[in-house]
């Protein structure tokens, strides 16, 4: 009987832990377009062949993302090749390749309305912001909020 008890309790506690686990997983995917609004300054990309290779600003260069909550988003770029455009972008669930999990993604279009590579939007909070290219040698980019 105490055997059962046993079983019973383990069992119950790990159905807990499921339904919480399941809970706060829900709760992070439906939460992607608020960390996403806002204005994000682009502080490095980090990946490559290696996975380690980074790519920092040059002096005198930045690049700005600014998301909007009625799909649209502007991109603000100064140095050797400055560019400035307001565009929309999409939030779509994609199979992220390095994980084969379903992912948070961002689709970015560019001033012609072209749609670029889906972003896998990959953690951060409301102070970081990581964008994940999805494939195998790729680069995944850091930003932080700014005002």
């Amino acid at each position: 009987s105490n055997f059962k008890t046993g079983i019973m309790k383990k069992f119950f506690i790990i159905a807990i832990v499921s339904v919480v686990s399941a809970i706060s997983c829900t709760k992070q995917n439906s939460g992607s377009e608020y960390t996403l609004i806002g204005k994000w300054l682009w502080l490095k990309s980090v990946g490559g062949i290696t996975g380690n290779e980074m790519i920092l600003p040059q002096e005198g260069e930045s690049r700005i993302l600014n998301f909007f909550q009625d799909s649209t988003y502007t991109l603000t770029r100064t140095g050797t090749n400055p560019i400035n455009y307001t565009s929309r972008y999409s939030l779509v669930s994609v199979i992220d390749l390095s994980t084969n999990r379903q992912a948070s993604a961002v689709v970015l279009y560019d001033e012609a309305l072209r749609p670029l590579l889906p972003l896998i939007i990959d953690g951060g909070d409301d102070n970081l912001l990581k964008l994940k290219e999805n494939c195998a040698d790729c680069y995944t980019q850091f930003y932080t909020a700014t005002k």
